[in-house]
């Protein structure tokens, strides 16, 4: 597992609830807490769940709590979207957790299809496209 896409403390964007801090798993945090916090205090209780900026895939994979969650993890670098592809299939959790790259500006989903959306950065995705694909 490669170390040059982690960093220890990263400001989490939980839409609709949340800014919130991750500890990367990388250093010694555990992502399954910090999924499952970043769920309660959602209150979602299932849906796709979006993970933009998704890394290795550690929180990405940890995100899908239980059989009710879909997870979508996307990045723009597509070493990132390998190495989480990876992850997600040495966990048997591919095709309920899924990875892929973006264009880093537009989220491919329907209006009002994720809920949450999980993002240590936004990016160039405009708050009005998170807003518009999380049915805020």
């Amino acid at each position: 597992m490669s170390t040059t896409l982690a960093t220890p403390w990263r400001p989490a964007l939980l839409i609709p609830v949340t800014l919130l801090a991750v500890r990367s798993p990388l250093q010694g945090g555990n992502p399954h807490e910090e999924a499952r916090r970043m769920l309660e205090a959602t209150g979602v209780r299932g849906g796709l769940v979006v993970h933009l900026g998704c890394g290795d895939g550690t929180l990405t994979a940890a995100l899908r709590e239980n059989d009710r969650y879909l997870v979508h993890g996307l990045d723009v670098e597509g070493r990132a979207v390998a190495e989480a592809r990876q992850h997600i299939q040495s966990l048997g959790l591919a095709g309920p957790v899924s990875a892929d790259t973006f264009d880093g500006q537009h989220l491919p989903y329907a209006d009002n299809l994720a809920n949450p959306l999980v993002a240590e950065d936004l990016g160039n995705v405009a708050m009005a496209e998170v807003k518009a694909r999380a049915g805020m």
